[in-house]
């Protein structure tokens, strides 16, 4: 208690000292904070058990990739993409949403997945395939040698891709604007089917004169050839300028690959194709030829 009060009491007639001082023992008690260890050691266990909560096995994922968000969106920028460093990187971006990712691929930028945001490319060579070179490519126009499907079971073909092996294919960085971009017709898939099961297939996005690979798996080179023979030939009735893969592969090694520099690529992107928003019509088969004629 303070001396002032001390000092009031002592003024007050004897008789009444004792109740003002008992009551100012108990407004005291009431009134007064909590002791500052008492309040840390509150804190502390608050934060321990919210550790606890997030470092079990199946939140831990959660909690890194929210982790990485925060960070990518506070304290890491995106370089233009005039300005990229010498092997091509841009900077990095949290992960965008379908709008976002077209606005990435107008610019000539490509993208690889991190935990929580996406590390933007923009390589000085591109590993194209001309839809003329379609003719170099395999035959999948016979009848017993397999079917082609356009823009069926998108999002099944989008989950193999994921789920390949590293160096068997190519894992789509953004999933889930893939599906957002495939739902207003701009993301496209092309599958190559052998034997009644799913061989090859390529998933992707239309930018100007350009399709760029997104994702890809087959099960040999072979297999792969076939999905890139028919989708090329897609693209040269279009009149397409190129089939972007971003950059040369093992995986590609077979493929009539042309490497082309930054600012043709960027360049190709403006060009127009015959191409308009929508799902991609399939070839019929012979069996519905048939039926037709």
């Amino acid at each position: 208690m303070s001396d002032l009060h001390l000092q009031e009491i002592a003024r007050l007639p004897l008789d009444q000292r004792a109740a003002h001082i008992a009551q100012l023992f108990a407004e005291g008690i009431s009134e007064a904070p909590p002791a500052p260890a008492a309040a840390k050691q509150t804190d502390l266990g608050r934060f321990a058990r919210r550790i606890a909560y997030w470092m079990r096995p199946d939140r831990l994922p959660l909690a890194l990739r929210a982790l990485a968000a925060m960070a990518g969106r506070k304290f890491l920028h995106t370089v233009p993409a005039s300005r990229p460093r010498a092997d091509g990187f841009c900077g990095v971006a949290p992960i965008p949403n379908g709008e976002a990712a077209m606005d990435f691929y107008a610019q000539g930028l490509c993208f690889d997945a991190l935990p929580g945001f996406v590390a933007l490319w923009s390589p000085p060579w591109r590993a194209i395939v001309r839809p003329a070179a379609s003719l170099r490519l395999p035959d999948a126009g016979a009848a017993d040698a397999g079917e082609t499907r356009f823009d069926r079971d998108f999002v099944r073909l989008l989950d193999l891709c994921e789920a390949q092996a590293t160096g068997a294919g190519r894992k789509p960085a953004c999933p889930a604007a893939l599906k957002e971009l495939y739902a207003h017709g701009l993301a496209h898939c092309v599958e190559w089917r052998a034997g009644g099961d799913t061989r090859a297939a390529l998933v992707g996005v239309v930018v100007g004169g350009v399709f760029t690979v997104e994702g890809f798996f087959a099960n040999d080179r072979a297999d792969l050839g076939q999905a890139v023979a028919a989708l090329a030939r897609r693209l040269a009735a279009l009149n397409f300028a190129a089939l972007d893969f971003r950059g040369p592969s093992p995986q590609l090694r077979g493929l009539p690959i042309e490497l082309t520099s930054r600012e043709n690529f960027v360049a190709l992107l403006t060009q127009p194709s015959a191409v308009r928003a929508g799902r991609w019509r399939n070839p019929e088969t012979p069996t519905q030829q048939q039926a037709a004629a």
